[in-house]
């Protein structure tokens, strides 16, 4: 195997090449040329056959070749641990957001709905003038009682029996403050049957009697679209069927106009957002009836179910 040697720009004499590799020069001071930092004129020349000296020296890294960086390639962690700290914090709080809202819905209750509703008066005595048309004027939309109805036993009281006179003393009344006033001075009482509150008396049944025989058709009036607001006092069958007859889908029996319907009781209620099938179950409920769902109508027939009899102190309009 041929050796390789140089010769020095000084004439010194022949050079072994592994001796040269022994002894280079750090790539970083400058003695080398080409390195940053280095002058040329400086260096020694090489005058050499055969491989380069650096593809000889494979002991010394290239200058070309970066340096490692202290940290290149570590995880900090301390940033790690930052972005645990903030998804657990943001977890913290998604928690308790999500367990305010729960309690917020187990305390909301219908007292606490109508208690939001201004009667819109001073101090004032609920009787068979001003009763139903100061209550169901004041009733909002919410998100607990979808409608608040007078049933028949209710309206005796205010408009046959003539006995309900109910005083209201607060400043500031709302609907709220009227339904205790009833239930404490009167033989109305309330009860919730969600969506609705039902003011009524011992006399009044109030489940419904209801019976389906196409399916079909109920499930049409459960999904089809919720009339956005209805508010009737005294009303008979014949003007509660044109007034909600262009909002629900099936034909309504019977026919407006006709003795069938004579019997029934006069519908008072205001209700909001209600669904067809509920605005016939509050129209059911106000006019002491029950319904039957055949294919594309609902036909109406009067509940002869009753509660208690009412007791009277004297006969009424005397």
């Amino acid at each position: 195997m041929r050796k390789l040697f140089f010769v020095d720009e000084f004439g010194s004499g022949r050079t072994n090449l592994k001796d040269v590799c022994k002894v280079s020069p750090s790539p970083l001071n400058g003695e080398r040329a080409g390195v940053r930092g280095g002058n040329g004129d400086q260096h020694s020349t090489f005058n050499i056959q055969g491989p380069t000296p650096s593809a000889q020296c494979q002991d010394h890294p290239s200058p070309s070749v970066p340096l490692p960086v202290e940290g290149r390639g570590k995880r900090d962690s301390g940033l790690v641990e930052g972005a645990k700290g903030l998804c657990a914090y943001r977890l913290l709080l998604f928690l308790c957001w999500l367990m305010a809202g729960q309690v917020t819905r187990a305390e909301e209750t219908w007292p606490s709905a109508l208690s939001q509703m201004p009667l819109g008066t001073g101090p004032v005595q609920l009787n068979r003038t001003n009763c139903a048309e100061l209550i169901l004027g004041a009733f909002q939309s919410n998100a607990m009682v979808k409608a608040l109805i007078f049933m028949p036993g209710a309206t005796d009281e205010l408009y046959f029996f003539k006995r309900t006179q109910a005083m209201v003393t607060n400043v500031n009344p709302t609907v709220y403050d009227a339904v205790v006033a009833l239930t404490n001075q009167s033989h109305v009482r309330a009860v919730f049957r969600p969506p609705f509150l039902l003011l009524h008396s011992e006399e009044d049944v109030l489940n419904l009697d209801i019976t389906i025989e196409y399916r079909r058709t109920a499930d049409k009036l459960k999904a089809g679209q919720p009339m956005p607001q209805i508010k009737v006092f005294d009303r008979d069958w014949t003007q509660m069927v044109k007034l909600i007859k262009r909002r629900i889908d099936p034909t309504l029996i019977p026919y407006e106009g006709t003795s069938d319907s004579w019997h029934f009781y006069r519908h008072t209620f205001a209700g909001w957002n209600l669904s067809q099938w509920e605005m016939l179950e509050a129209c059911a409920l106000a006019g002491k009836t029950k319904f039957t769902v055949i294919r594309n109508g609902v036909v109406f027939k009067l509940d002869e179910r009753t509660g208690a009899m009412p007791q009277l102190e004297k006969f009424p309009g005397r």
